[in-house]
């Protein structure tokens, strides 16, 4: 009888995909904005994402970057579409919420950076 290949498991090819010297570039990179050791992040994205998006996860990274919109500093800063559009790493409403919560501590006179570091490391702590 023939194997379907859905029914095989994938973890050993996801991997090898992972183990390009772009790809770890890419994870430490997204590692490092996010403050999260890549080694969570490899098991994280290995569970959640497809080969597919696997394979593109540096060329989705670098459109990401490329294509981040101005009109929105803290959004921008956040990476708020590059997070969930480009690489769905969080729902829509889990980034609307974490955005809601920078505005209001903008709001009340907090630093941008410090605010942008906070919101990206609370984002993190999900993939621990």
């Amino acid at each position: 009888m023939m194997d379907v290949l859905y029914e095989k498991d994938l973890r050993p090819l996801k991997l090898h995909i992972l183990e390009s010297p772009r790809h770890r570039r890419t994870i430490r990179e997204i590692g490092r904005r996010l403050g999260v050791e890549p080694g969570w992040l490899i098991r994280w994205a290995m569970a959640h994402f497809d080969m597919q998006l696997l394979e593109n996860l540096p060329a989705r990274f670098e459109q990401g970057l490329a294509h981040q919109g101005a009109d929105d500093p803290l959004a921008s800063a956040i990476g708020a579409e590059l997070f969930t559009v480009y690489l769905p790493f969080f729902t829509t409403e889990e980034m609307n919420a974490a955005l809601e919560q920078a505005r209001e501590r903008l709001g009340r006179g907090e630093g941008m950076e410090a605010v942008v570091k906070d919101t990206l490391r609370v984002l993190g702590r999900g993939f621990a």
